[in-house]
Protein backbone atom coordinates (compact mmCIF):
# COMPACT_ATOMS: atom_id res chain seq x y z
CA UNK A 1 0.00 0.00 0.00
CA UNK A 2 1.29 3.25 -0.79
CA UNK A 3 1.99 5.60 1.97
CA UNK A 4 2.50 9.30 1.23
CA UNK A 5 2.26 10.94 4.63
CA UNK A 6 5.73 11.07 5.61
CA UNK A 7 6.89 12.42 2.33
CA UNK A 8 4.49 14.90 1.16
CA UNK A 9 2.96 17.94 3.16
CA UNK A 10 -0.83 18.19 3.47
CA UNK A 11 -3.11 19.64 0.88
CA UNK A 12 -3.59 23.08 3.40
CA UNK A 13 -0.01 23.45 3.58
CA UNK A 14 1.26 22.61 -0.34
CA UNK A 15 2.79 25.49 -2.33
CA UNK A 16 4.11 25.56 -5.91
CA UNK A 17 7.57 24.35 -5.29
CA UNK A 18 6.19 21.38 -3.39
CA UNK A 19 5.58 19.89 -7.22
CA UNK A 20 8.59 21.50 -8.99
CA UNK A 21 10.51 17.66 -8.51
CA UNK A 22 9.21 14.61 -8.21
CA UNK A 23 11.51 11.78 -7.24
CA UNK A 24 9.21 8.97 -9.24
CA UNK A 25 7.05 7.77 -11.72
CA UNK A 26 3.63 6.51 -11.21
CA UNK A 27 0.85 5.72 -13.35
CA UNK A 28 -2.96 6.84 -11.87
CA UNK A 29 -6.09 4.91 -12.57
CA UNK A 30 -9.32 6.30 -10.99
CA UNK A 31 -12.90 4.57 -10.81
CA UNK A 32 -16.33 6.32 -11.63
CA UNK A 33 -18.49 8.00 -8.41
CA UNK A 34 -19.80 11.36 -7.06
CA UNK A 35 -18.03 10.85 -4.11
CA UNK A 36 -15.16 9.54 -5.03
CA UNK A 37 -14.69 12.45 -7.21
CA UNK A 38 -14.64 15.30 -4.39
CA UNK A 39 -11.86 12.93 -2.61
CA UNK A 40 -9.72 12.68 -6.30
CA UNK A 41 -8.35 16.70 -6.16
CA UNK A 42 -6.45 15.75 -2.92
CA UNK A 43 -5.27 12.19 -3.53
CA UNK A 44 -3.82 13.93 -6.71
CA UNK A 45 -2.03 16.96 -4.96
CA UNK A 46 -0.65 14.41 -2.40
CA UNK A 47 0.56 11.92 -5.25
CA UNK A 48 1.88 14.70 -7.53
CA UNK A 49 4.16 15.87 -5.15
CA UNK A 50 6.12 12.86 -5.04
CA UNK A 51 5.36 11.19 -8.32
CA UNK A 52 5.52 11.79 -12.06
CA UNK A 53 2.40 11.30 -13.68
CA UNK A 54 2.58 9.08 -16.60
CA UNK A 55 -0.40 7.24 -17.65
CA UNK A 56 -3.34 8.59 -16.21
CA UNK A 57 -7.04 7.01 -16.57
CA UNK A 58 -10.81 6.46 -14.99
CA UNK A 59 -14.61 5.89 -15.36
CA UNK A 60 -16.85 8.79 -15.22
CA UNK A 61 -16.13 10.51 -12.36
CA UNK A 62 -12.93 9.31 -12.05
CA UNK A 63 -12.07 9.89 -16.03
CA UNK A 64 -13.00 14.29 -15.36
CA UNK A 65 -10.43 13.80 -12.09
CA UNK A 66 -7.82 11.76 -14.68
CA UNK A 67 -8.48 14.95 -17.07
CA UNK A 68 -7.79 17.51 -14.57
CA UNK A 69 -4.73 15.74 -13.16
CA UNK A 70 -3.58 15.09 -16.83
CA UNK A 71 -3.97 19.11 -17.53
CA UNK A 72 -1.92 19.69 -14.12
CA UNK A 73 1.00 17.56 -15.64
CA UNK A 74 0.93 18.83 -18.90
CA UNK A 75 1.86 22.34 -17.08
CA UNK A 76 4.74 21.00 -15.10
CA UNK A 77 6.16 19.46 -17.93
CA UNK A 78 5.66 22.72 -20.24
CA UNK A 79 5.71 25.43 -17.24
CA UNK A 80 8.48 27.89 -16.93
CA UNK A 81 11.06 27.15 -14.23
CA UNK A 82 9.73 28.26 -11.02
CA UNK A 83 5.97 27.89 -12.23
CA UNK A 84 5.96 24.07 -12.76
CA UNK A 85 3.49 23.58 -9.60
CA UNK A 86 0.74 25.84 -10.96
CA UNK A 87 -1.53 23.86 -12.63
CA UNK A 88 -1.61 21.63 -9.09
CA UNK A 89 -1.92 24.85 -7.23
CA UNK A 90 -4.95 25.76 -9.05
CA UNK A 91 -6.00 22.16 -9.09
CA UNK A 92 -6.56 22.80 -5.20
CA UNK A 93 -7.76 26.04 -5.13
CA UNK A 94 -10.65 25.95 -8.33
CA UNK A 95 -11.39 22.41 -7.89
CA UNK A 96 -11.28 21.00 -4.47
CA UNK A 97 -11.58 24.22 -2.74
CA UNK A 98 -14.42 25.13 -4.87
CA UNK A 99 -16.27 22.04 -4.95
CA UNK A 100 -16.39 21.92 -0.99
CA UNK A 101 -18.19 25.07 -0.87
CA UNK A 102 -21.73 25.53 -0.38
CA UNK A 103 -23.71 23.60 -2.67
CA UNK A 104 -21.10 24.66 -5.60
CA UNK A 105 -21.04 20.75 -6.78
CA UNK A 106 -24.73 20.67 -7.30
CA UNK A 107 -25.31 23.73 -9.25
CA UNK A 108 -23.10 22.04 -11.87
CA UNK A 109 -26.07 19.65 -12.55
CA UNK A 110 -28.25 22.03 -14.80
CA UNK A 111 -31.39 20.02 -15.46
CA UNK A 112 -33.37 20.15 -18.78
CA UNK A 113 -36.41 21.46 -19.02
CA UNK A 114 -38.38 18.33 -19.23
CA UNK A 115 -36.69 17.27 -16.50
CA UNK A 116 -36.75 20.51 -13.81
CA UNK A 117 -40.20 18.89 -12.21
CA UNK A 118 -38.27 15.43 -11.49
CA UNK A 119 -35.08 16.92 -11.27
CA UNK A 120 -36.27 19.39 -8.05
CA UNK A 121 -38.54 17.07 -6.82
CA UNK A 122 -35.89 14.30 -6.25
CA UNK A 123 -33.81 16.66 -4.40
CA UNK A 124 -35.90 17.58 -1.99
CA UNK A 125 -36.43 13.80 -1.57
CA UNK A 126 -32.58 14.12 -0.78
CA UNK A 127 -32.96 16.87 1.42
CA UNK A 128 -35.11 15.33 3.83
CA UNK A 129 -33.68 12.24 3.65
CA UNK A 130 -30.32 13.82 4.41
CA UNK A 131 -31.76 16.24 7.11
CA UNK A 132 -33.21 13.28 9.54
CA UNK A 133 -29.52 11.86 9.33
CA UNK A 134 -28.03 15.12 9.45
CA UNK A 135 -30.34 18.10 10.82
CA UNK A 136 -29.69 21.42 9.47
CA UNK A 137 -32.10 24.55 9.70
CA UNK A 138 -32.80 24.41 5.78
CA UNK A 139 -33.45 20.51 6.34
CA UNK A 140 -35.67 20.54 9.36
CA UNK A 141 -37.77 23.85 7.11
CA UNK A 142 -38.03 21.10 4.98
CA UNK A 143 -39.18 18.67 6.90
CA UNK A 144 -41.87 20.87 8.23
CA UNK A 145 -43.25 21.98 5.23
CA UNK A 146 -43.10 17.92 3.59
CA UNK A 147 -44.92 17.01 6.81
CA UNK A 148 -47.74 19.79 7.01
CA UNK A 149 -47.86 18.41 3.17
CA UNK A 150 -48.52 15.50 4.03
CA UNK A 151 -51.14 16.21 6.84
CA UNK A 152 -52.94 18.39 4.58
CA UNK A 153 -53.08 15.77 2.01
CA UNK A 154 -54.16 13.50 4.24
CA UNK A 155 -56.67 16.05 5.26
CA UNK A 156 -57.97 16.36 2.08
CA UNK A 157 -58.10 12.76 1.00
CA UNK A 158 -60.54 12.13 3.78
CA UNK A 159 -63.07 15.36 2.59
CA UNK A 160 -62.15 14.45 -0.84
CA UNK A 161 -63.98 10.85 -0.31
CA UNK A 162 -65.64 10.35 3.34
CA UNK A 163 -66.84 13.84 3.38
CA UNK A 164 -64.60 14.39 6.29
CA UNK A 165 -64.51 18.21 7.20
CA UNK A 166 -61.39 19.94 8.87
CA UNK A 167 -62.48 23.02 11.38
CA UNK A 168 -61.58 26.41 10.44
CA UNK A 169 -59.93 25.11 7.24
CA UNK A 170 -62.53 25.68 4.71
CA UNK A 171 -61.75 22.97 2.21
CA UNK A 172 -57.56 23.96 2.00
CA UNK A 173 -56.75 20.37 2.57
CA UNK A 174 -59.06 19.57 -0.10
CA UNK A 175 -57.97 22.40 -2.33
CA UNK A 176 -54.16 20.98 -1.85
CA UNK A 177 -55.20 17.31 -2.67
CA UNK A 178 -56.54 18.21 -5.98
CA UNK A 179 -52.86 19.93 -6.53
CA UNK A 180 -51.18 16.85 -5.48
CA UNK A 181 -53.20 14.84 -7.65
CA UNK A 182 -52.25 16.63 -10.46
CA UNK A 183 -48.87 17.23 -9.60
CA UNK A 184 -48.43 13.50 -9.45
CA UNK A 185 -50.32 12.50 -12.84
CA UNK A 186 -47.53 14.85 -14.48
CA UNK A 187 -45.02 13.72 -12.92
CA UNK A 188 -45.97 9.75 -13.82
CA UNK A 189 -46.02 11.31 -17.74
CA UNK A 190 -42.53 13.31 -17.83
CA UNK A 191 -41.37 9.86 -16.08
CA UNK A 192 -42.89 7.68 -18.35
CA UNK A 193 -43.26 9.20 -21.36
CA UNK A 194 -40.84 12.61 -21.38
CA UNK A 195 -37.85 10.82 -19.88
CA UNK A 196 -37.36 7.89 -22.19
CA UNK A 197 -37.34 10.67 -25.00
CA UNK A 198 -34.29 11.60 -23.39
CA UNK A 199 -32.37 8.43 -22.57
CA UNK A 200 -33.77 9.34 -18.65
CA UNK A 201 -31.37 12.06 -18.63
CA UNK A 202 -32.20 14.63 -16.60
CA UNK A 203 -29.22 16.48 -16.54
CA UNK A 204 -27.16 16.96 -19.90
CA UNK A 205 -24.10 18.84 -18.77
CA UNK A 206 -24.64 21.31 -21.66
CA UNK A 207 -26.79 24.30 -22.11
CA UNK A 208 -28.99 22.87 -24.90
CA UNK A 209 -32.63 22.76 -23.81
CA UNK A 210 -32.14 23.95 -19.95
CA UNK A 211 -34.34 27.25 -18.50
CA UNK A 212 -32.72 30.78 -19.20
CA UNK A 213 -30.15 32.04 -16.61
CA UNK A 214 -29.10 28.73 -15.61
CA UNK A 215 -25.61 28.71 -13.91
CA UNK A 216 -22.43 27.15 -15.88
CA UNK A 217 -23.47 23.80 -16.65
CA UNK A 218 -20.39 20.56 -15.51
CA UNK A 219 -18.98 20.31 -18.77
CA UNK A 220 -18.76 24.42 -19.86
CA UNK A 221 -16.96 24.65 -16.64
CA UNK A 222 -14.83 21.78 -16.38
CA UNK A 223 -13.77 22.46 -20.05
CA UNK A 224 -13.04 25.89 -18.62
CA UNK A 225 -10.94 24.45 -15.73
CA UNK A 226 -8.62 22.48 -17.78
CA UNK A 227 -7.94 24.64 -20.61
CA UNK A 228 -6.83 27.43 -17.30
CA UNK A 229 -4.70 24.27 -15.14
CA UNK A 230 -3.14 23.54 -18.40
CA UNK A 231 -2.43 27.26 -19.66
CA UNK A 232 -1.69 25.92 -23.35
CA UNK A 233 -1.63 29.48 -24.56
CA UNK A 234 -4.51 31.38 -27.12
CA UNK A 235 -5.46 31.22 -30.18
CA UNK A 236 -5.62 33.51 -33.43
CA UNK A 237 -8.85 35.04 -32.02
CA UNK A 238 -7.22 35.79 -28.45
CA UNK A 239 -9.16 32.67 -26.82
CA UNK A 240 -7.64 30.62 -24.47
CA UNK A 241 -6.38 27.30 -26.29
CA UNK A 242 -8.14 23.96 -25.41
CA UNK A 243 -6.25 21.14 -24.26
CA UNK A 244 -5.59 18.31 -27.01
CA UNK A 245 -4.62 14.74 -26.86
CA UNK A 246 -2.02 16.12 -29.38
CA UNK A 247 -0.43 18.42 -26.61
CA UNK A 248 -0.57 15.52 -24.23
CA UNK A 249 1.13 13.37 -27.39
CA UNK A 250 3.74 15.69 -27.89
CA UNK A 251 4.84 15.85 -24.46
CA UNK A 252 5.12 12.03 -24.13
CA UNK A 253 7.43 12.37 -26.51
CA UNK A 254 9.65 15.29 -25.57
CA UNK A 255 12.16 15.54 -22.54
CA UNK A 256 11.33 15.53 -19.93
CA UNK A 257 9.20 12.32 -20.08
CA UNK A 258 5.80 10.92 -20.66
CA UNK A 259 2.10 11.90 -20.42
CA UNK A 260 -1.08 9.70 -21.75
CA UNK A 261 -4.35 9.92 -20.67
CA UNK A 262 -7.20 7.77 -21.36
CA UNK A 263 -10.91 7.79 -20.35
CA UNK A 264 -13.97 5.66 -20.09
CA UNK A 265 -17.68 7.40 -19.55
CA UNK A 266 -20.68 6.01 -18.05
CA UNK A 267 -23.19 4.23 -20.66
CA UNK A 268 -26.35 3.60 -19.37
CA UNK A 269 -28.22 2.83 -22.63
CA UNK A 270 -25.35 -0.33 -23.32
CA UNK A 271 -25.36 -1.30 -19.23
CA UNK A 272 -21.49 -0.04 -18.97
CA UNK A 273 -20.76 1.49 -15.65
Amino acid sequence: MLKLGERTKPVADVSVADFAEPTQVCDLVMKGGITSGIVYPYAILRIAQRFKLKNIGGTSAGAIAASLAAAAEFRRQTAPLGQEGDGFMKLKTQIGGWLAQGNNLRSLFVPAIVAVPLYYTFLWVLNVKSALKRPTAWGIFQIGVSVALLAFLAAGFGEALFQWHVPHLRGVPQLIFMIAVVAIVALVVELLYLMPRSNYGMCTGGRKSTLPFSPEPLTFWLSRQIDDIAQTGVDETGEPRPLTFGDLWRVAFAPPGSLALQCRPTRRRTSRW
